[in-house]
């Protein structure tokens, strides 16, 4: 909500950089410096990589940005209007433009990943079945078949050894 000098001291960049990951800073309101930082991310192959994106809280807003005012509020009718105006919005509201949608439209990647994931995941479940299986029954948040018989056995003893 604001500024966070003062309150926040951690120089997380410098942090990150001491740990030996790669640090890229951008001005996260620049979606072409963005950009960038993700290609140079995905090319470096020998360290994890953190970008650090500037932002100013309720940017657009002429009344409202950099206040804690937008934040957890509605910025209401005439703000939106000028923010709109501000930033060169001339689109509807929920209104996406096909240039901007066809940008993030990651459909028949996200299905070609999928089909790899899905047959990488079906040889190793034909060369690991009891660990695939321990496997998809952790993602799907399922307690262990012996549980309940086990826990209560556990509660039971518990009790019984109490006095």
């Amino acid at each position: 909500d604001g500024d966070v000098e003062g309150w926040f001291t951690d120089d997380t960049p410098k942090r990150f950089e001491a740990y030996g990951w790669q640090v890229i800073s951008v001005d996260g309101h620049n979606p072409e410096e963005i950009k960038a930082a993700i290609i140079s991310a995905k090319a470096e192959t020998t360290k994890p990589t953190m970008i650090c994106c500037k932002t100013i809280i309720g940017f657009g807003s002429p009344a409202k940005q950099g206040t804690h005012d937008c934040h957890g509020a509605p910025l209401g009718h005439d703000e939106i209007a000028a923010t709109r105006k501000a930033l060169g919005w001339n689109h509807g509201p929920f209104e996406i433009p096909t240039d901007i949608y066809a940008g993030w439209d990651n459909k028949v990647q996200g299905q070609a990943a999928e089909q790899s994931w899905d047959e990488k995941f079906a040889a190793y479940a034909a060369a690991y079945p009891e660990l695939a299986a321990e496997y998809k029954r952790r993602v799907n948040n399922e307690l262990p078949a012996e549980w309940e018989a086990k826990s209560s056995a556990y509660i039971a003893d518990l009790q019984a050894n109490q006095g």
